[in-house]
């Protein structure tokens, strides 16, 4: 239960967070839009994503995935694509967010960093007055899924990385829900921009009759 900020402070904070120059920012950035671990933005390698189908496929690795057994899709939105388009005209290595004194993928406090020298600006806390962390942004975009959209709650789940459904029901799932997560991330990313208020609260999953 790490620190998370509330999803109603998420435009402001990617307000201030774009404006920060640096590959542990746009990582940063890259994570929050993902829902991602720490571990899966660090260790993010060239190969991983396919640009034309907008996918990245993180593989089963060094514990990137937690206790996921199995590779991950993830949905890319467009604002991800040009986070990824941006750094690839100055790829030193096969990371996508690398140490840029080593060329190895970025250190685990380079993104907690970014966090600590935004909090000298504003005191970005949880509802509880704790101090955010990185990890927390996963809980933020999950909380926005269950208070501001209609989507079901296997669909939120499998955006997390986690196992969704009991063991008959992902015994009889073959699908990985990608155009659904699409939806989502796109939505998602729309409101960390910024996007009006009045588009958040139709931001409703279509259901058939």
């Amino acid at each position: 239960h790490l620190a998370a900020l509330s999803y109603k402070e998420l435009p402001q904070f990617m307000a201030e967070l774009r404006e920060r120059d640096g590959v542990a920012a746009r990582a940063l950035e890259f994570l929050i839009l993902n829902a991602n671990r720490t571990t899966e933005v660090r260790k993010a390698r060239w190969c991983e994503f396919d640009f034309e189908k907008r996918q990245w496929s993180i593989p089963v690795d060094a514990g990137r995935l937690g206790k996921t057994k199995k590779p991950h899709i993830v949905p890319l939105s467009g604002r991800s694509m040009e986070i990824l388009l941006a750094l690839s005209d100055y790829r030193i290595s096969e990371y996508v967010f690398p140490n840029t004194r080593s060329t190895n993928y970025l250190s685990n406090a380079g993104m907690d960093s970014v966090i600590k020298r935004m909090r000298k600006d504003r005191d970005w806390s949880d509802d509880f007055g704790k101090k955010i962390t990185v990890h927390g942004f996963r809980s933020t975009m999950r909380d926005f899924i269950a208070e501001k959209t209609d989507f079901d709650r296997d669909t939120a789940e499998m955006i997390l990385a986690h196992t969704a459904g009991n063991a008959v029901e992902r015994a009889y799932r073959r699908g990985d829900l990608i155009e659904k997560r699409r939806r989502v991330m796109e939505y998602y990313s729309d409101y960390a921009y910024g996007e009006p208020e009045k588009k958040v609260i139709q931001l409703r999953a279509h259901t058939s009759n």
